[in-house]
């Protein structure tokens, strides 16, 4: 398996990744119990944050970051261009779950 994505040459942490992942999904779920549009509008604005401006001021990521200190979890360190693929990925999804809820 190849060790670095051809394009991007950047790592991340792929526990950092994970957890974040979690609390994605968590949100996404509670959306689905709750009904409250606001969840995924807050998930736009992280995404957004996470992907043009600096994954430094995304709630989600420092959240992550945090669970991984509280955990004493392990650094593993994986290609990034799959992990910001999946991040457009969520933010479309997310994206047209809110303009789903917007037109009921």
């Amino acid at each position: 398996m190849n060790e670095s994505c051809t394009i991007t040459f950047h790592r991340v942490d792929a526990t950092i990744a994970r957890i974040s992942s979690l609390y994605i999904m968590l949100s996404i779920v509670a959306f689905f119990y709750t009904s409250f549009t606001w969840i995924l509008y807050l998930l736009i604005i992280d995404f957004l944050l996470r992907l043009y401006v600096n994954k430094q001021f995304s709630p989600v990521y420092n959240l992550a970051v945090f669970t991984k200190k509280i955990l004493r979890l392990e650094k593993e360190l994986v290609d990034g261009g799959a992990k910001r693929l999946a991040a457009y990925f969520g933010l479309t999804f997310t994206a047209l779950l809110a303009l789903a809820s917007f037109f009921s």
